[in-house]
This record gives structure tokens, sequence and C-alpha cells, in this order.
């Protein structure tokens, strides 16, 4: 165990990291690439900050229990899955 405060605890596994609720259930947990990203995710999850990858937010919201902010977030996915994306169409003129 590397990190455990009252409410979060990450544990370091031989490939990634697992970051766990302490408040929560077994299914409030998941698995991360490196410490550094355990540590910015606490601090998204404590600030009710919605994450900017799609990776994290997911994360964020297995680790969460508080349902106003996994409602926030699972906005915030829905919003961004409608969002127009700009395509370059090749014309072939030279």
């Amino acid at each position: 165990m590397i990190y455990n405060d009252g409410d979060y605890r990450i544990v370091e596994r031989r490939k990634d990291y697992i970051l766990a609720n302490c408040n929560g259930n077994y299914d409030n947990h998941g698995h991360l690439k490196c410490e550094g990203d355990c540590h910015d995710l606490i601090e998204l999850i404590n600030k009710r900050q919605v994450p900017d990858k799609y990776y994290d937010r997911v994360a964020a919201i297995r680790i969460s229990t508080d349902d106003k902010y996994i409602e926030k977030i699972k906005h915030k996915i829905e919003k961004d899955k409608n969002k127009q994306r700009y395509r370059n169409v090749n014309k072939s003129i030279r």
C-alpha cells in the first residue's frame, strides 16, 4: 500500500495502481497507470471537478459515491458524444 488517508487508498500492483474508495463497496475502485494520476484523480473527486480525459471520467464514476457528482460526469460524457466533429475532406485537386 502506497497511500492511505481516511477516504482513499492506493495499492501498487505489477503494471498499474488501484485507487479504492474506503467509504464505498468493492465496486468503488479503479485501475490507473501511474501514481500521479491517482493523486490527481483524488483531488478532482474531492473538488467535484469533471476530469478532461474519458478514461479518468469513467474511473471517477466508479470510485465516487456522490450521486450528484456522478450525474455531472455522465452529463459531460453525453454532451461530448453529441459534439460535432470537424472532418477535412480531401478534394483531390492540386
